[in-house]
């Protein structure tokens, strides 16, 4: 991450990217629980862990939902882009 980050003259970090992931995965309606899994992070409801089996079909609809939803909104920035921005 720092080499990119030098790079494209952005500071950015692996939490910033899980927590955009995380918002942006509410904003489309998605299950707390079912973004939890996505993003790695341990299940500690008992609901959750004890009763309720992700199927990875249904994750996988999700994170097309996602895609949709980066490519529709064009939430996906270039870099060319964001420095147009920082410029102005």
């Amino acid at each position: 991450m720092e080499i990119i980050t030098k790079k494209i003259g952005i500071e950015c970090s692996t939490h910033d990217l899980r927590r955009t992931f995380a918002t942006h995965m509410d904003t489309i309606g998605c299950p707390q629980s079912s973004t939890k899994v996505l993003m790695g992070q341990k299940v500690t409801d008992v609901l959750n862990k004890q009763y309720v089996r992700k199927n990875r079909v249904v994750l996988k609809l999700w994170l097309e939902k996602y895609y949709d939803f980066l490519t529709m909104t064009k939430k996906v920035v270039s870099i060319d882009d964001y420095q147009r921005r920082a410029a102005v």
